[in-house]
């Protein structure tokens, strides 16, 4: 796979996209990457990717989950830009590999379905908008 960036705005307002796999290799999401893509239901990034660009997955209406970092060890994106998941309305999974140096202002704002954030072995459940963190691995 040759592939390295994800260019700003390359799927912007797609109607076509239901399940994104970024394939290894890809080492960037551009700004506004998948933005407005309301059809897409999940997003599988690998650990090659460092960062996740500025609005990339911004107004994905119909996004439940998120996987960044799809190896356990992984280092996994290390930077998540200003509202790249900002309101993705279905959200409600999100699995991350430890790793994540940098999250930009508002990053999950108007994302209010939340309710489980996974990071690594640790799984943080929101509940009535206070997280409680249990000490289990994820099923």
């Amino acid at each position: 796979n040759g592939v390295k960036e994800i260019a700003d705005k390359a799927f912007y307002n797609s109607v076509a996209l239901k399940e994104i796999i970024i394939c290894d290799g890809v080492e960037t999401i551009g700004e506004f990457a998948f933005s407005g893509s309301h059809h897409i239901t999940s997003v599988s990034i690998p650990t090659s990717v460092k960062t996740v660009g500025q609005y990339a997955f911004s107004d994905c209406k119909m996004l439940s989950s998120i996987t960044l970092g799809d190896k356990v060890g992984g280092t996994a994106v290390t930077q998540i830009g200003y509202k790249a998941f900002y309101n993705c309305t279905a959200l409600k999974n999100i699995t991350l590999n430890t790793g994540v140096k940098t999250f930009g202002k508002y990053v999950f704002e108007k994302s209010n379905n939340i309710e489980n954030l996974y990071i690594r072995t640790v799984r943080w459940k929101f509940v009535y908008r206070t997280m409680v963190t249990e000490k289990q691995n994820p099923t």
